[in-house]
């Protein structure tokens, strides 16, 4: 899996440009939000939690929400999943994305965050997250469809 990560605040644009670099896509998350806005996506890359769908099919994914289950399915090892988060901080309502990468034990899971850091030696680090805290961010799954990825030499020749 490419590890990306957020270029501003563009957390699903971050997960979408890593799973299409895991099919040797090159899409960013600079020419998604030139792609997407202002329909789907802000200045800052936010997508719009009604527009994911459209967002992703514009980037060339086909995505559809699929039931939760934990542990998540093996057939979700392939990076195929995206975690989309939806909950209340500081009385605000915050959406963020991940994918996920594997079972680590027992409640964890291993994703990559768009937002984590990176270690010591400058690598950006992958995170593993509790099955409590999925559930307290109120996680939707997400499946992106590894058979059914367009592209298109120029990003914004769709827009219209």
């Amino acid at each position: 899996m490419h590890i990306v990560k957020n270029r501003n605040q563009s957390c699903v644009l971050a997960c979408f440009e890593s799973f299409l670099s895991d099919y040797d896509i090159s899409l960013t998350q600079e020419q998604m939000i030139q792609e997407l806005r202002p329909t789907d996506c802000d200045q800052n890359g936010i997508v719009y939690w009604h527009r994911l769908i459209q967002a992703a099919e514009k980037c060339g994914i086909t995505l559809k929400e699929v039931a939760k289950s934990f542990p998540v399915e093996d057939k979700y090892l392939d990076g195929s999943l995206m975690l989309l988060t939806d909950f209340e901080e500081q009385g605000q309502k915050r959406w963020h994305c991940m994918r996920f990468i594997k079972h680590v034990k027992g409640d964890e899971t291993e994703v990559m965050d768009p937002d984590w850091k990176r270690d010591e030696s400058g690598v950006f680090e992958t995170v593993a997250i509790q099955k409590w805290k999925l559930e307290q961010m109120n996680c939707h799954y997400y499946e992106a469809d590894p058979h059914h990825i367009t592209t298109r030499t120029d990003p914004a020749s769709s827009a219209g």
